[in-house]
């Protein structure tokens, strides 16, 4: 197998996730947002590490909301067309509750893990 093509599978699926957890912690953090701007805050947010496409968080947007953690609803701007926003639902804020400790738990042994690398 080609160690480009797996790395890039591998990084991925680390992403993916990292996005969803990203998107729960801003609309907890900020209550509603709008994909683009949901977009704009995980790039500052990392720094310029992570450059989500939108296609990327509108994927994660639409599979969190089958999964009942997001609502979305449409309303005006007063500039331009309507856009959509996305909150977390009660069930959601639930969810990020318990996500965020098994998040601090997957940072402890990924610095562990970092550390023993030896670079």
């Amino acid at each position: 197998m080609d160690e480009e093509k797996v790395m890039r599978k591998l990084i991925k699926d680390l992403r993916t996730g990292l996005y969803v957890a990203m998107i729960m912690y801003l609309l907890s953090k900020y209550g509603t947002l709008h994909g683009y701007r949901i977009r704009v805050l995980i790039q500052e947010v990392s720094g310029g590490y992570l450059n989500p496409s939108e296609s990327t968080i509108y994927e994660s947007l639409k599979m969190m909301s089958k999964l009942g953690l997001v609502e979305s609803f449409w309303a005006e701007t007063g500039y331009g067309p309507p856009r959509k926003y996305y909150k977390l639902t009660d069930f959601g804020m639930r969810i990020w509750g318990r996500l965020r400790s098994e998040l601090r738990g997957f940072i402890k042994i990924i610095r562990e893990v970092v550390g023993d690398l030896g670079d």
